[in-house]
């Protein structure tokens, strides 16, 4: 079974990928890459590649569905390389003192009521 892999963004740079304009313009490489391909596009990170999806109807999966059925083990991993051990993604003790303010954004019913904003 081969993996589909989103289109990439023009304008990767060898060996450092979209980082310089991920970090001068965030909004502009978005941006681009819709008018590129849509929704669904991909940008390279150093040796990274990442999916961008975009669209309410795009994020209701990762809005309704559970860790049960969506692995966050390899996204967590990015996103603490990028932000450091903070709230669920530090020690225990840091989760636990910060966890009631971390959970309510994140419930079931919170998650899907985002969607109808969006």
């Amino acid at each position: 079974m081969s993996k589909s892999v989103p289109p990439l963004v023009s304008g990767a740079v060898p060996g450092l990928g979209h980082v310089w304009s991920f970090r001068k313009d965030m909004p502009a490489l978005m941006w681009r890459g819709y008018l590129e391909h849509g929704e669904v596009f991909a940008i390279r990170l150093l040796n990274q590649h990442v999916a961008v999806v975009i669209g309410p109807e795009n994020h209701k999966i990762f809005f309704t569905e559970t860790d049960k059925k969506l692995d966050m083990s390899r996204p967590y991993a990015f996103i603490r390389a990028i932000f450091g051990d903070l709230a669920f993604l530090g020690s225990v003790e840091k989760y636990q003192a910060q966890r009631n303010i971390i959970h309510m954004p994140f419930r079931r019913e919170k998650m899907q009521h985002y969607l109808t904003i969006m």
